[in-house]
């Protein structure tokens, strides 16, 4: 096993994929200013809303609530770091698997794949390292199964030797919390230089494999496994879409699901969700539309998908869209990046689903709390707002970011991008700025601070 200082073994943190590595995107010009973001409905955050802090709370939500807001931090107080991997119940608790990456970039030998567990899906335990002694290389996306024939879990994961030359390796537990011991760490897929990838089985048992092939212009396709889930079969759906990557499949009813888009590596623009259904697993397949971006292509959830968990409910089995959210952490400490968990998907009676809402937490475990009502943006009164240095004690400047901030209330329903309030001469590349709100939301004063990798949201209350 590679020594890493950053992820010591065993213990808790202390602290995606294929594709070229996109650098930060400058902010928006004044031609692009109040792109408002849709929302409707949504369950709201318990207490007063202050927005996305330059600090993590040093404490979990105060009420047994999956917050998307607040950073999910296991029993030890650390800030959970698994990031692009898979959320599945076995027996009475529920699993989190994913890749840490620590302080550094994600493009370096230092990843580790790490398992996370929880009775509610907040208190989270750390498990430890999920596998067992792996060769060197980059590792990405581990995703776990379980074959009720062999009575084996089964972790499938992408790894690098060279980036970006690609493999899966299949490993083998008793236990779903690992350790992992590798079976084969080149399992042979029809497609060249696979990349990332996601696993499904179906409900007579038969498990699929739908995955990236970079060799082959980043295009989707997907496989039938072999029984024992440790390799993969000659049957495959050919190529659905190109260009694209963070896939992921399931079946609801008797329809199946493919869903991805478009390369963007470790940044938010690659937040679409196309949506392909299809009557067989392995095709022909339909595409539905994207539910990650609204009508102009901007993504609604600044967020690359990495599953779309499936987990009981007293009303029914939830579908959860979970996306990681990159660049997003305060701290700058990659590990720290939010993961988003979206409410459970809704679908109409042909199959489709519904456009992603952002919502700042999706309830208790039971994820079936009422949505309430937002308010509305006449509710608030805007005092004063600066944003970056661009505003200084300029007051000029900030009752022009004022004026802005106002014109976009206005337009939309409290929610609009930081980046919004960037002007078209803004030396910004690789910068972040800041915006601070000073407001009013019916008669109590409150105050928003959010960068530009942020999305302002400044009605979510009780």
């Amino acid at each position: 096993m590679l020594h890493n200082p950053l992820f010591p073994s065993p213990g808790p943190a202390t602290g995606s994929s294929s594709g070229l590595h996109h650098k930060s995107k400058c902010l928006l010009s004044i031609k692009n200013i109040f792109a408002i973001v849709p929302f409707s409905l949504g369950l709201l955050t318990t207490g007063s809303i202050t927005g996305f802090a330059a600090q993590y709370p040093s404490a979990p939500a105060p009420r047994a609530t999956i917050s998307n807001r607040l950073p999910r931090r296991d029993t030890d107080g650390q800030i959970v770091d698994a990031h692009d991997g898979c959320l599945q119940k076995f027996g009475d608790r529920y699993y989190l698997y994913g890749t840490a990456y620590g302080t550094l970039d994600g493009f370096n030998k230092n990843n580790r794949y790490r398992c996370y567990s929880s009775a509610d899906l907040v208190t989270w335990k750390y498990e430890g390292e999920l596998l067992k002694d792996p060769p060197d290389g980059v590792y990405y996306r581990p995703y776990v199964i379980h074959n009720k024939k062999t009575g084996r879990y089964v972790l499938w994961y992408n790894w690098y030797a060279t980036l970006w030359d690609g493999q899966y390796g299949a490993a083998t537990s008793d236990k779903p919390q690992g350790p992992f011991v590798i079976q084969n760490t080149n399992v042979k897929v029809a497609q060249g230089k696979p990349g990332d990838h996601g696993l499904m089985v179906d409900d007579d048992g038969t498990a699929y494999l739908i995955y990236t092939s970079i060799a082959n212009n980043h295009s989707i396709s997907i496989e039938k496994l072999a029984p024992d889930y440790l390799g993969s079969t000659p049957e495959s759906s050919g190529f659905l879409a190109s260009g694209s990557e963070a896939c992921a499949l399931f079946k609801r009813k008797n329809l199946y699901y493919a869903v991805f888009d478009a390369c963007c590596c470790f940044c938010p623009e690659g937040s679409g969700v196309q949506v392909y259904v299809a009557e067989k697993p392995l095709g022909p397949y339909k595409l539905r539309g994207n539910i990650n971006r609204d009508a102009t292509g901007r993504p609604i959830i600044a967020a690359q998908q990495t599953f779309v968990a499936q987990l009981p409910t007293s009303r029914g089995t939830a579908y959860i869209w979970m996306g990681d959210r990159w660049e997003s952490r305060p701290d700058g400490v990659k590990g720290h990046d939010f993961q988003y968990w979206s409410r459970p998907l809704e679908f109409t009676t042909d199959g489709s689903i519904l456009p992603l809402q952002w919502d700042s937490n999706i309830g208790d475990k039971n994820l079936d709390g009422p949505h309430t009502q937002r308010l509305s943006a006449d509710k608030i009164i805007v005092e004063s707002a600066t944003y970056g240095d661009l505003a200084g004690n300029n007051p000029a400047r900030i009752r022009d970011v004022k004026a802005k901030v106002e014109q976009a209330l206005r337009k939309g329903d409290g929610r609009f991008t930081v980046s919004a309030m960037a002007e078209g001469d803004d030396p910004c590349y690789g910068t972040v700025k800041t915006l601070k709100v000073n407001y009013r939301l019916n008669g109590h004063s409150e105050e928003f601070t959010g960068t530009d990798t942020e999305t302002a949201d400044l009605l979510e209350q009780e």
